[in-house]
């Protein structure tokens, strides 16, 4: 398998080919120096931001999803806001999304991410895969569509990304 700054290009490459408009999309503009403790959070935000998308992407149309994702990242901005917040309250903001399993497996993981990795998703495919309702599709599969979760949180942060 190639290296992560190798992999983080190829994504690149075929987001520019092929991508979408999707809710989570914003520019790319990680603070300097890469290495720094606010590019490791606004790495771990945005990392946040792409795992709810996906999760929410997930057999449901992107129309769908826009006004859903506004609502929910307004109310839950970080993963461990997520995690605090009462399971009914998770499953009210879901209604109307449909499979409901992924809202109770999202509560859930967020919880054990922050009980269990300080509430930064883990750096490691195999440490994302431990999470509830995380599989190979969201963790990575290239050229599959969601390798964008695991390319956050497992690349380190060291490229200039062009606008997007």
């Amino acid at each position: 398998m190639p290296a992560a700054p190798a992999v983080r290009t190829l994504l690149f490459e075929r987001f520019d080919a092929h991508g979408r408009v999707l809710p989570r999309r914003e520019p790319w503009s990680p603070p300097e120096p890469a290495d720094s403790p606010a590019a490791a959070a606004w790495l771990a935000r945005r990392a946040y931001r792409t795992w709810v998308s996906e999760i929410m992407l997930q057999q449901t149309q992107v129309a769908t999803v826009r006004n859903y994702f506004d609502r929910w990242m307004q109310r839950w901005p970080t993963l461990a806001d997520l995690a605090a917040a009462d399971p009914e309250d998770v499953a009210r903001a879901w209604a109307g999304l449909g499979y409901y399993s992924r809202a109770r497996r999202l509560h859930a993981a967020a919880r054990l991410v922050v009980d269990r990795h300080g509430g930064v998703l883990p750096s490691t495919v195999q440490g994302l895969r431990e999470i509830p309702g995380v599989g190979p599709h969201v963790t990575f599969a290239p050229p599959g569509p969601s390798a964008a979760v695991a390319l956050l949180a497992v690349a380190p942060c060291t490229a200039p990304r062009p606008t997007w």
